[in-house]
């Protein structure tokens, strides 16, 4: 039999070839989700708003109370955001006021826009209602059940994400 260099071709099956391109778009999708979360480590742990009243207070009074540089009470104070954006922003992620204005202080802190703080939580929500199954495998491998995940508010979520990675 003559066989040249030519003539020899690799075989792979399809199976493999099928199951190497799943493997490398799971990767790719838990190096997205990780890159972005990573981005949110460098903030550090979130730190507690002290509590000064068990009776709420009213927004303005918080924020004319709170006005912390850099803080979202400091931006409706100055006029840059208002206490409406703020509730609209944060309705888009499923998230309260206060969590949403957390993340904001730590984001200006660090010098991130809250854009990314915002897409990655949103990340986070629209893979966990598809139910993706790489998202849910990634989620699991920082101890994090879909069952758990889906009695989970949003904004505790992604706190339990960020934590956990930084683990």
């Amino acid at each position: 039999m003559n066989c040249d260099e030519n003539d020899w071709k690799p075989m792979v099956d399809e199976e493999t070839e099928a199951f190497r391109r799943k493997q490398e778009r799971k990767m790719k999708k838990v190096f997205a989700v990780c890159a972005v979360i990573a981005v949110l480590i460098v903030f550090g742990q979130r730190r507690e708003s002290p509590k000064t009243s068990d009776r709420p207070a009213s927004r303005a009074t918080v924020a004319a109370a709170t006005a912390a540089p850099g803080s979202a009470a400091e931006a409706v104070k100055n006029g840059t955001l208002t206490m409406a954006d703020i509730k609209h922003r944060a309705d888009a992620l499923g998230w309260s006021t206060e969590a949403w204005q957390e993340w904001y202080y730590i984001a200006s802190q660090k010098g991130v826009p809250m854009e990314s703080i915002e897409a990655a939580a949103k990340n986070i929500n629209d893979q966990l209602a598809a139910r993706d199954p790489e998202f849910l495998d990634a989620l699991a491998d920082i101890g994090i059940t879909e069952k758990t995940a889906k009695t989970m508010k949003p904004e505790e979520l992604f706190e339990k994400v960020i934590t956990a990675l930084q683990k």
